[in-house]
């Protein structure tokens, strides 16, 4: 059964001793320098010494070499400020066990540790007891001039996109009295693979260039209690609510949308065609002729007149239009019903 040893604590420049226990029983180690330190080994598994870099991991076979140790020196080879301790993770395999399958050298994650951060467990970053603000995660590519990656203990997260010294900010946690999230820069795209649930209102907001200032013209989409989405302008205007009590959508300006018509009921409102446009139409009944109210609230474009007695026919006309009545003149005291339209 292989056996995990305990992480080796590696310091740059010290020469650390695993003694090998029952050594003549042993047949390999796989050695992980999750360190981001090259570490120089000598003493099992190979012949002399040999560099292992940050990354690393390697299969040592003790018919190479097995002096009943092994033998580690770490080196910043990296030019780290402020080097500090790492490990290095050590399993042994002993004769007539079996070996993982895989290809040696091979890539692995490595552990970062900068500054007065220090490394507790394995594979955990531990930054305790500093005071509010302390950067413990920071991360500046060689052809940036700023970072890409910050995180302090007080819950403040920038992450940036580097695209070839160009940094576009891609999400920002800000903590502190008010905190809030941005996530996605002014031109990138952010998709929601899955459900999106949000527990406020959501503000819609259109940055435009002004200068050198950023201007934000935006609109806030909301509930109310009684069911209806509004769409409002930073104001407080109502531009449009989708009604729950009526099925409906309901613009400012008078435009109502049902299941069964289309209403336009504001000032000036029109109907645009595909070939002009239809602005009011009334439709308005009689008998014979005489004056008579249209109910078009405005001075028809023209009025349609026809008979409606069933069976009969007579000649129609219509004259004289006002924005509240029109002239109709019937060749027989028939029953009629009038069409007036304005476009």
């Amino acid at each position: 059964m292989s056996i995990p040893l305990p992480p080796v604590v590696i310091q740059v420049g010290v020469q650390q001793v695993v003694q090998i226990a029952d050594a003549t029983k042993l047949y390999a180690i796989i050695l992980s320098n999750k360190s981001q330190y090259d570490i120089l080994i000598q003493g099992f598994g190979i012949q002399g010494q040999r560099w292992i870099t940050s990354g690393l991991e390697m299969l040592l076979l003790s018919h190479n070499s097995n002096e009943g140790r092994l033998v580690i020196t770490a080196y910043n080879n990296a030019n780290i400020t402020n080097p500090q301790a790492a490990i290095v993770l050590l399993t042994e395999y002993f004769v007539d066990e079996p070996i993982p399958i895989g290809t040696w050298p091979t890539s692995i994650p490595t552990q970062t540790v900068q500054a007065t951060s220090s490394v507790t467990q394995a594979n955990t970053l531990v930054n305790d007891g500093n005071a509010p603000g302390t950067l413990f995660i920071e991360s500046t590519p060689s052809d940036a001039a700023s970072s890409t990656v910050r995180v302090d203990n007080s819950g403040n997260v920038t992450i940036k996109g580097d695209n070839a010294g160009t940094l576009t900010t891609l999400l920002q946690i800000l903590a502190g009295a008010s905190p809030s999230v941005i996530l996605g820069a002014l031109t990138a795209l952010v998709t929601v693979v899955n459900n999106l649930t949000v527990g406020g209102d959501v503000t819609a907001t259109d940055y435009l260039l002004s200068g050198p200032a950023l201007v934000a013209n935006y609109a806030k989409i909301g509930s109310d209690p009684g069911g209806d989405i509004n769409f409002d302008l930073p104001n407080g205007t109502r531009r449009l609510q989708i009604n729950s009590t009526i099925p409906s959508i309901v613009a400012s300006t008078g435009v109502r949308i049902t299941a069964d018509r289309f209403d336009l009921t504001g000032g000036g409102g029109q109907y645009n065609l595909n070939q002009g446009s239809l602005s009011r139409l009334s439709i308005f009944t009689g008998g014979g002729s005489g004056v008579f109210n249209h109910g078009l609230g405005a001075v028809p474009m023209f009025v349609v007149i026809t008979t409606t007695a069933a069976g009969s026919s007579q000649t129609v006309g219509a004259s004289n239009f006002t924005a509240t009545q029109v002239t109709v003149t019937v060749g027989a005291a028939l029953a009629w019903t009038g069409l007036a339209i304005r476009f």
